[in-house]
């Protein structure tokens, strides 16, 4: 319906302590070029460091929903 064709995908889990809680992924480099190892590389630490954003965002999340219920 959109008009989106995907001609080549790069998609990494998200981990967190051995734990897999999302996945990363890259569409369609530019100029229709294949993805290379160094491509691999940097997304590995993107999706390394939104794993700790994520689980540091739930654990904030929980604490306030704590600290709501005590008070």
């Amino acid at each position: 319906m959109l008009g989106f064709q995907a001609r080549s995908i790069l998609a990494l889990p998200l981990t967190f302590r051995g734990e897999t809680i999302g996945v990363i992924e890259a569409f369609n480099k530019r100029n229709d070029a294949h993805y290379t190892e160094n491509d691999v590389v940097y997304l590995e630490t993107l999706a390394s460091q939104a794993a700790v954003v994520t689980i540091g965002t739930l654990l904030i999340e929980e604490t306030e929903n704590a600290y709501k219920e005590l008070e």
